[in-house]
């Protein structure tokens, strides 16, 4: 077991695939992914799982939970993702495909496979499953929703770091298809990662719509409405571009892939100096024209005139400073210590606010400091929870993962704990939780759609350590949710 951390925890939210366009290459595809995954698991017929303590969860999506593991030999972690055989084809394809794309490169801003088993066994029955180094620092969109955009000498760095890898994987003969904020992760070193292969392809020609809509190239939409019928490896250059806007202007490019998106339509009919005004009318950030260029240059709605990698390494705004290992990592850094020291934090969790995921709970800007204090003295936490039945608290450690959503409080452990799921409980019919000591698993239900999260809660010096960590969903619910109990936890 290697050093080198990665891991993705699968998020499957807004994920789409048209299943019904599959072609004679795809079941080429996959039997040769099936092929390629025997082989990597041709070892004597023990269970893969036994070899790893299951810890935590990480992440959940539609065929698979991402869980936190130790291997038992070594004692270091790793994530363990475990595919469900329910829906048996499409699991086999994602975990065929994971494997192949895995195996066929080394780099190092790539993820690296540790192992992996068709055949392994979960809780007694078939669970083809697949070890991943991990990534200490989580999810690079986790870290923007948190912490804010990148000047350019991050933003270039990391945008150099996954063009480098996108152009290892093409020249591999792999297509991602799924690139986004949430599958480039952060390892210890803060150094991205590209992870989740679930929906890679081998093929120059591509025929089935896959992927995250936000992060679609057109031509991939166009084959989804049933308006095209093909598109090649220039997909993951649009999404790169989408990306890199992101973090650069701590915001995405457009609203949605449609016609009836405004900044969209900008972009579709080239009119650059409109969109650009009006993203700075929107936003206090400001970029150079360098920037401007390149993004202009990726998000072109014709793929044949699309920036090439050999395009974008070339491109004015990447001669700029990129900055050495040890830097990015101080850099980053210093920029989470400002927020965590407050200096920026009143502004960014009014932007965490915004948006029209409006509906978790009631809206924390509807409550006033008066309610808010008015409810927290109403408290009773004997009306929650029985407290001298709870065991003692675990002492806080850090975790082999870093949360970046913590809630420090002065209550006593037992106390938080049942502040936890009062304000849980206030979330009303469309919250479900369950309980397991002062770790609680919930999954909150709202218009948008739904949001996976954990909450534990730690012993720290008599006082609490609270950890919230989105499981599946939407970013933007996820924060309203974590800055719903932070106001009733602090």
């Amino acid at each position: 077991m290697g050093g080198i951390p990665c891991c993705a925890a699968e998020d499957r939210n807004g994920r789409v695939m048209n299943e019904g366009k599959n072609t004679k290459n795809d079941s080429k595809r996959e039997e040769k992914g099936a092929g390629v995954a025997r082989q990597a698991t041709e070892t004597p017929k023990k269970n893969f799982l036994d070899q790893f303590v299951l810890m935590r969860t990480l992440g959940k999506g539609a065929s698979a939970v991402v869980k936190l593991a130790k291997h038992k030999a070594s004692g270091e972690h790793c994530a363990v993702k475990i595919f469900s055989l329910k829906s048996v084809h499409k699991s086999a394809r994602e975990l065929q495909n994971e494997i192949m794309g895995l195996l066929k490169v080394r780099h190092p801003n790539i993820l690296r496979l540790i192992g992996s088993d068709f055949d392994a066994q979960y809780k007694g029955s078939p669970a083809p499953s697949v070890a991943i180094e991990i990534a200490e620092n989580g999810e690079l969109l986790n870290y923007l929703m948190r912490y804010g955009n990148f000047n350019d000498e991050i933003a270039r760095t990391y945008f150099n770091q996954l063009i480098s890898a996108v152009e290892c994987l093409h020249e591999a003969g792999i297509t991602h298809r799924d690139l986004k904020p949430d599958n480039l992760l952060l390892d210890r070193d803060w150094q991205l990662k590209v992870a989740d292969f679930g929906y890679c392809s081998v093929e120059e020609i591509m025929t089935t719509s896959t992927g995250t809509l936000a992060y679609m190239a057109p031509e991939v939409m166009e084959v989804r409405e049933g308006k095209g019928t093909q598109y090649t490896r220039a997909c993951d250059i649009w999404s790169c571009g989408v990306i890199v806007f992101i973090m650069r202007a701590g915001h995405p490019p457009y609203g949605g892939p449609n016609s009836s998106d405004w900044w969209y339509s900008a972009l579709k009919r080239q009119a650059y100096k409109e969109f650009w005004s009006a993203h700075q009318r929107c936003s206090s950030k400001q970029v150079n024209e360098n920037f401007k260029d390149l993004v202009e240059s990726i998000l072109q709605f014709d793929p044949e005139k699309r920036a090439t990698i050999k395009d974008i390494f070339k491109s004015e705004w990447m001669q700029g400073t990129t900055l050495k290992s040890a830097e990015l990592k101080s850099q980053v850094q210093d920029q989470k210590q400002l927020h965590d020291e407050g200096k920026i934090q009143n502004a960014m969790e009014a932007k965490s606010q915004s948006g029209s995921s409006g509906d978790v709970t009631r809206s924390t800007r509807e409550l006033s400091p008066g309610t808010i204090a008015r409810k927290k003295r109403l408290f009773n936490p004997d009306d929650v929870i029985d407290i001298s039945s709870l065991p003692a608290p675990k002492e806080y450690e850090d975790p082999p993962m870093r949360c970046n959503n913590v809630i420090d409080t002065k209550m006593r452990p037992q106390i938080a704990l049942a502040r936890v799921l009062a304000t849980l409980n206030g979330f009303g019919t469309g919250t479900q939780y369950d309980r397991n000591g002062y770790e609680v698993n919930v999954k909150y239900t709202g218009t948008t759609g739904s949001v996976g999260f954990s909450v534990e809660v730690f012993e720290v010096k008599k006082a609490s350590r609270i950890l919230v960590r989105r499981l599946q969903g939407n970013w933007v619910d996820f924060r309203k949710i974590y800055h719903q109990l932070k106001i009733y936890l602090t």
